[in-house]
């Protein structure tokens, strides 16, 4: 039930890439758990665009709870995207 909320996600993850910090910077900034960490996420995420590979995928599905949390939270406008997709 925990992993099949995050699979969509991964899904939309999967079309990004994040332009200004590398794909290991914003692993690190999820994985040291602060709050500001957390809004420059944020705020990452909103300039993301094109192509994230599986690798990245696989390191994200493979956190904590936690840490898959903080990920909902960075990524919560996607979440939302994908949502309304499903339902239509």
């Amino acid at each position: 039930l925990f992993f099949r909320a995050y699979i969509p996600i991964g899904i939309v993850l999967r079309h990004l890439c994040i332009s200004s910090p590398p794909h290991t910077t914003l692993l690190t900034l999820i994985h040291t758990q602060r709050r500001t960490h957390i809004q420059t996420c944020k705020t990452t995420c909103m300039y993301a665009h094109t192509n994230i590979n599986t690798t990245i995928l696989m390191n994200l599905a493979s956190f904590k709870n936690v840490q898959l949390y903080m990920i909902s939270i960075c990524f919560r406008f996607v979440r939302i995207t994908i949502y309304r997709n499903l339902v239509r």
